[in-house]
C-alpha cells in the first residue's frame, strides 16, 4: 500500500488541477447548463487515465448524458466494482454568499472551493485518478500507452483484483469545498478495498 500512496502523493498536482478543470465546468442541471461539455470532459479525463470511455445518450435528449468507463481484467473476469458518481452540480445562487466565483476551483491552504468541489465532482475524480494510480503501480498502464484503449489486462507486477466499470450520470446534488487532505486517503482507501 506505501507504493500506492508514494504514487498518489507524487500525482497529487494533478489529481488537484483535474479536480479544478472539472469545477471550472459548470454543469448545472437544473439550468441545463454545460451538461454535454461536462460529460466530454469527464470522458476525456477518463481515457487519459487509461480508462476506455464513451458518453452515451438516451432517445430523450432532455436527459443528461451517461458517460461511461470500464478497465478490463484477465486474471478476475468474473469479478466486477462498480462506481457511480453524477458530473451536475446545484445552481451558485445566491452568489452573494459565495466569497469567491463557485466555479473558480480555488485552492487557499489544504481546500478547494467551488460548486461541485465535495458532491460530486471530487469523488468522481479520486475514483478515476485511484484506478489510473493502481494500474501505474501494478504495471498495467504506463505513462506512453493510448488513451483511447483498453488498457492491457495481465500485469508482470501481480494480478488485477477485478474488472472496474464506471457510471457517471448527470443527478441534482450539492457541494461547496473539500479538504485535499482527504484526497489521497479515499484515492488510497479505494485502491485498498479493490
Amino acid at each position: 500500500m506505501s507504493a500506492i500512496n508514494a504514487v498518489v502523493d507524487v500525482e497529487m498536482p494533478g489529481l488537484i488541477s483535474d479536480l479544478q478543470t472539472l469545477i471550472r465546468q459548470p454543469s448545472v442541471s437544473a439550468k441545463k447548463q454545460g451538461l454535454v461539455e461536462c460529460a466530454n470532459l469527464v470522458s476525456e479525463t477518463m481515457r487519459k487515465a487509461g480508462i476506455n470511455s464513451e458518453v452515451l445518450y438516451l432517445d430523450d435528449r432532455s436527459v443528461p448524458p451517461i458517460v461511461y468507463g470500464e478497465v478490463k481484467s484477465r486474471s478476475n473476469p468474473n469479478k466486477t466494482i462498480l462506481f457511480y458518481n453524477h458530473y451536475d452540480v446545484q445552481p451558485e445562487e445566491p452568489l452573494e454568499l459565495w466569497k469567491d466565483d463557485p466555479f473558480s476551483g480555488k485552492v487557499e491552504g489544504n481546500y478547494i472551493y467551488g460548486r461541485g468541489s465535495a458532491d460530486d465532482k471530487g469523488e468522481l475524480i479520486t475514483r478515476v485518478k485511484a484506478v489510473e494510480y493502481f494500474w501505474k503501480k501494478m504495471g498495467i498502464v504506463s505513462a506512453a500507452s493510448d488513451p483511447r484503449r483498453l488498457p492491457p489486462t495481465s500485469s508482470p507486477g501481480g494480478k488485477c483484483p477485478a474488472t472496474s466499470s464506471s457510471w457517471w450520470k448527470g443527478k441534482k446534488r450539492s457541494g461547496a469545498c473539500t479538504s485535499i487532505n482527504t484526497l489521497p486517503s479515499i484515492a488510497t482507501g479505494f485502491v485498498a478495498t479493490a
